[in-house]
């Protein structure tokens, strides 16, 4: 989930849901390009999300002064790289990440 922090900033939110919309169909692809240069391509998780595209669905939402993707599966192997790939990403972000657990 990405919500902007103003949440009167119109095209902010705007950028956000371009961004997730576009994140979304390469995710549900297999391809995790744009995380990986942005962490690094042995970002934990991403390698095994690339690999089992076909166990695994992504679904856009819009959200007020935002969006989400909602990743679903039942493949044990894929909810650990996800939680995997998450955490990782939380501690990349540092403070400006939020984790919902």
């Amino acid at each position: 989930m990405i919500k902007a922090k103003d949440q009167e900033d119109t095209a902010q939110i705007s950028l956000i849901r371009s961004h997730l919309t576009k994140e979304n169909s390469m995710f549900s692809q297999g391809n995790f390009r744009d995380p990986a240069a942005l962490h690094g391509a042995n970002m934990p998780g991403i390698k095994t999300l690339a690999e089992t595209k076909d166990r695994y669905q992504v679904k856009y939402t819009e959200i007020p002064a935002g969006a989400k993707l909602t990743f679903t599966s039942k493949d044990t192997a894929v909810i650990n790289a996800l939680h995997i790939w998450f955490d990782a990403q939380l501690k990349d972000h540092g403070k400006d990440a939020k984790s919902k657990k």
